[in-house]
């Protein structure tokens, strides 16, 4: 659903620019062609919006849950299902850290 461009000028060299393909995060303000900043040193907190790569093997951008070993990416957009999985058959790659919303910077 999203694409990574790592080493964009706007990002520095341990961060990635990953642009929004969905509404996943309209409830956010974050449209199909934002993008966001994503923080490839970053430990996610439970709340945290992370780019990861799902089960199925796909790039996601979605909030993070962890309870137990157990992970749940969620949409804050409805129609979004969520993805229920165990910490090991997911890898988070970064913690969204700003979105860039048509141009505008916006620290999350």
């Amino acid at each position: 659903m999203q694409t990574r461009d790592p080493g964009t000028s706007a990002a520095p060299a341990d961060h990635w620019r990953v642009r929004v393909a969905s509404d996943c995060l309209a409830p956010l303000g974050v449209r199909p062609g934002d993008s966001v900043v994503v923080d490839l040193a970053g430990h996610p907190r439970n709340g945290d919006l992370v780019v990861a790569v799902s089960p199925e093997s796909q790039l996601v951008v979605k909030q993070y849950f962890e309870e137990g070993g157990h992970v749940v990416l969620a949409s804050p957009a409805p129609g979004h299902p969520a993805t229920f999985t165990k910490l090991s058959e997911i890898v988070i790659l970064g913690v969204v850290s700003s979105f860039d919303l048509h141009g505008r910077q916006q620290q999350v």
